[in-house]
């Protein structure tokens, strides 16, 4: 136990980017990225980050500063992912094909101290912004034209202590469709990713993550786990535009990490490849009827749900159903450092077979959201509730909005794991949830 805990909290010292480094050292030349029918090396991808990560300090970027991102998906994208990291700035992603108007407020909120493009559409959207680029003072970088400015800089890894970069620092920041009023900028910091990277990789082998295929936008969480979990474990990214190209393309992969319908027209053409070992399901309900196909017309080993907030860092719960054991119907139980609780109105935890708010306190809570005080100090709250996770921000608790109207049970089953039975959303109906340290 006293070992666990130290292995802990020398994790918990590490930003998101030095997982990658220390992987890079230990297999330099293994591939990292396959895209486009050409692979790059651990340590290929290392070095070219490193280089871009010195070109953005010398323009300005450090700790807590964003770095707008709007590339295609290509290689050029995870370098620059990876650079931003390493220079101690947080990647905000941008998509060519969102409105003008979105667009013009996530670079007012975000204030970008850089923005980086890369591909047609990129260097378009870069061209109709570029009065709101101007007076925000923000340089554009085309990494596809710009490359030779840092092609002479050290391509040795930059050390955390000289960027004073530490794990509080934000890494990225994911923006909410803003459905419901004003998008919210939600700002996840390295040590939130780190402590979510770290529980993946004990749960998923390196067998599965070998050719993880990372298929998510990256303006949408899900890319978190396609990405950084492969990385920071050995395994290699398969790089595609999005999961549907499997309909056309196969790939030799072995997990997927999607939504439920996506999974469905998947399985309804017979396009899941059979190198596939695991397939995470998350963003949706899951049908029993869609697992149940998947295990019937695939040679998938397990599917996983998932479920989470992206205030929380992707994932909150989840449940593993090896193909011998069939669908559960629930959410599962809690993820490392992390407290699941169901309470009413008044604040109190509901008793096994009740309906309650869903609660959510440990590592994944956000720092909160940007530039939106007010509605950071109604969603993430002051956790003082014995039991909780401790150290620093763990201590506050995320809160259900306003408007939630969803609904879960807890209940208890004799001689069985304990979970969140239920639809996977804000207000839960389940049995008691413990955390997994």
């Amino acid at each position: 136990m006293a070992s666990q805990e130290a292995a802990t909290n020398s994790r918990a010292k590490l930003c998101l980017h030095r997982l990658f480094e220390l992987q890079a050292a230990r297999t330099p030349h293994r591939t990292a990225v396959h895209c486009k029918d050409r692979d790059f090396s651990y340590g290929e991808l290392n070095r070219q980050a490193n280089q871009l990560a010195r070109h953005l300090r010398r323009l300005g970027v450090k700790p807590d500063l964003r770095v707008a991102l709007c590339a295609e998906r290509s290689f050029e994208m995870v370098v620059a992912m990876l650079a931003v990291l390493k220079a101690g700035g947080a990647y905000m992603p941008l998509d060519p094909a969102y409105p003008r108007e979105r667009l013009c407020f996530l670079l007012a909120d975000s204030a970008p101290r850089v923005l980086l493009c890369h591909g047609p559409a990129a260097q378009s959207m870069m061209k109709q912004l570029s009065g709101d680029l101007e007076s925000q003072a923000t340089p554009a970088i085309v990494l596809e034209e710009s490359a030779p400015l840092w092609a002479q800089e050290s391509d040795a890894d930059l050390s955390a202590a000289d960027i004073a970069l530490a794990p509080e620092h934000l890494a990225y920041l994911i923006y909410t469709s803003g459905s419901t009023g004003r998008p919210k900028g939600v700002a996840i910091e390295h040590r939130n990713a780190v402590n979510f990277v770290h529980w993946a990789s004990e749960c998923f082998s390196a067998a599965e993550l070998a050719r993880t295929l990372f298929s998510t936008s990256i303006n949408f969480d899900l890319h978190v786990f396609e990405l950084f979990v492969p990385l920071c474990k050995g395994g290699s990214v398969v790089l595609v535009g999005n999961a549907l190209e499997l309909l056309h393309s196969a790939q030799n992969v072995t997990l997927i990490n999607t939504v439920p319908s996506v999974a469905q027209v998947l399985i309804d053409a017979g396009r899941i490849p059979s190198t596939v070992e695991t397939i995470n399901l998350a963003g949706e309900r899951l049908k029993q009827s869609l697992a149940e196909q998947i295990f019937v017309r695939s040679a998938v080993r397990r599917i996983c749900n998932l479920y989470g907030p992206s205030e929380t860092t992707t994932y909150s719960t989840w449940v593993s159903m090896p193909r011998a054991e069939g669908f559960k119907a629930h959410i599962g139980r809690a993820i490392a450092n992390t407290r699941i609780y169901l309470l009413d109105s008044s604040g109190n935890e509901v008793p096994a077979g009740s309906v309650g708010e869903i609660y959510i306190a440990g590592q994944g809570v956000a720092r909160g959201y940007l530039n939106q005080p007010a509605l950071t100090a109604e969603r993430f709250l002051p956790n003082g509730r014995s039991g909780a996770i401790p150290a620093g921000r763990t201590s506050r608790i995320l809160g259900p909005p306003r408007s939630s109207s969803q609904s879960a049970r807890i209940s208890h089953r004799a001689g069985r794991d304990r979970g969140v039975f239920g639809r996977a959303r804000r207000r839960a109906r389940s049995r008691r949830v413990g955390s997994r340290r």
